[in-house]
């Protein structure tokens, strides 16, 4: 029996896996074309910046907590502008419509890409002398700044925040450094509380200043709404009445993931093992296998994105299998919350086995090795 249980926790853990995909910060950078895209689920704040004359600039926050590394934003430009004083001839064409991804990683490494469109055709303004070739694309900025891990789970992908700037011309950048945009980040500051009034979109608009928005419509207004499956494995150790019990078990989750709310239905397989003598007075292993379901809920801070609280969990679950006469037939196991140590490594359990009217309880302490 020992024999189908690694068997069967061997299968589970084939079958199944987490279903969204990260970039690591130990492993390989992604493709060219994703390395400068934000992952999913990064953004929960954003606000516009009307900065006139068709340019604007927009803030993409991983939470709120983040904004405190923009208030200087003109220094943060500036150190862009240095860096990229290299490659001021790749920026020479006065026609091509540029778009420049500025990333720092997770080792603090800088990378540049920078991508020009040319206009397919020319476009031209007939003055008394001759014509002046027209400039019919905008300039765009994309800054990327790694965020914190958003909980102790790993839940969530590796986020970024991103700084985007609009503009006419990118030689105009170093002009709009000056202008002001310190002090519109302040405003937009929600430390501030400055008061904001809805507009004919529901987007919002700051009330000292209407050239500052905020951006709700799409991924801004269902931030973090992620659904995937996980898988993992336990290895411990529990009580079984008076005695001492080694366990393990594997499982999956399937986690449904709303804003604030995480919902968490899970089926785990699981057994663990007692160690006495048999009739004839030798020692003997006698190994239980259970098949558990369970449910739990965790309400993340909306300031700092961790959990509040203890972690709501509850499971429900029955033996498929028993060695010897220490469990009872028509034995049932539940669990009641958990208490989880060092970024939910390590989990302790307490829990009992019910039989009839009587309960026995227990504790389990395991250890998280997936």
């Amino acid at each position: 029996m020992k024999i189908k249980f690694a068997l069967v926790l061997g299968i589970l853990l084939g079958a199944t896996g987490t279903l969204f995909a990260q970039w690591p910060p130990d492993s390989p950078a992604p493709p060219a074309n994703k390395f400068f895209d934000l992952p999913y689920f990064s953004i929960a704040d954003a606000w516009h910046f009307d900065l006139g004359k068709g340019n604007f600039m927009e803030l993409e926050l991983a939470d709120h907590s983040q904004m405190s590394r923009y208030l200087n934003v003109d220094s943060l430009l500036l150190v862009f502008l240095d860096d990229v004083k290299p490659l001021r001839d790749s920026l020479a064409d006065p026609v091509s419509g540029k778009r420049i991804d500025y990333l720092i990683d997770t080792a603090g490494r800088k990378f540049v890409r920078i991508r020009e469109t040319r206009p397919n055709g020319g476009a031209y303004l007939l003055g008394d002398d001759q014509p002046s070739l027209l400039r019919t694309r905008q300039d765009t900025i994309h800054i990327l700044l790694l965020a914190p891990p958003a909980s102790r789970k790993s839940y969530l992908p590796l986020r970024y925040n991103r700084l985007t700037l609009v503009i006419n011309r990118y030689d105009q950048l170093q002009s709009l450094v000056a202008s002001g945009l310190n002090n519109k980040m302040k405003e937009a500051d929600p430390a501030t509380r400055h008061r904001y009034k809805d507009d004919a979109n529901g987007s919002g608009y700051l009330a000292i200043d209407p050239t500052v928005t905020i951006k709700k419509e799409g991924m801004y207004g269902n931030w973090h709404s992620l659904d995937f499956s996980e898988t993992y494995g336990l290895v411990g150790v529990q009580n079984y009445r008076n005695l001492f019990a080694s366990s393990g078990a594997i499982g999956d989750n399937f986690v449904l993931h709303h804003r604030f709310d995480i919902h968490t239905i899970g089926i785990r397989y699981s057994g663990f093992v007692l160690f006495a003598n048999d009739s004839n007075g030798h020692a003997h292993d006698y190994v239980n296998d259970i098949i558990s379901i369970s449910y739990s809920y965790d309400h993340l801070d909306p300031t700092t994105l961790r959990p509040a609280g203890l972690w709501t969990n509850f499971s429900f679950g029955w033996f498929v299998h028993r060695e010897g006469s220490f469990v009872p037939r028509k034995t049932y196991v539940v669990t009641f919350g958990s208490l989880q140590l060092m970024n939910g490594r390590f989990l302790v359990e307490p829990g009992g086995y019910i039989t009839g009217n009587h309960t026995t309880p227990f504790i389990r302490v395991s250890f998280r090795w997936l």
